[in-house]
């Protein structure tokens, strides 16, 4: 699933992604599937949502690559 947000004002990134956070807690308290977020660099215009989309993915190849050697 990839989910796009936009933000008007780049100072609440840090507040999403503690909130992101606090869902990932709760998801991992259930026993149901695994949940992994990867969240990429805010840019300016739409054009930058395939660099950001990609800065996503690659902290994801990165938690997967972490987690299979653990």
């Amino acid at each position: 699933m990839t989910i796009l947000i936009s933000m008007k004002d780049p100072s609440g990134l840090l507040e999403f992604i503690t909130k992101l956070k606090s869902i990932l807690t709760e998801w991992d308290s259930w026993d149901g599937p695994p949940l992994r977020l990867g969240v990429g660099s805010l840019f300016h215009g739409i054009g930058h949502i395939s660099r950001s989309y990609e800065e996503a993915i690659q902290s994801l190849k990165y938690l997967a690559n972490r987690t299979k050697k653990a």
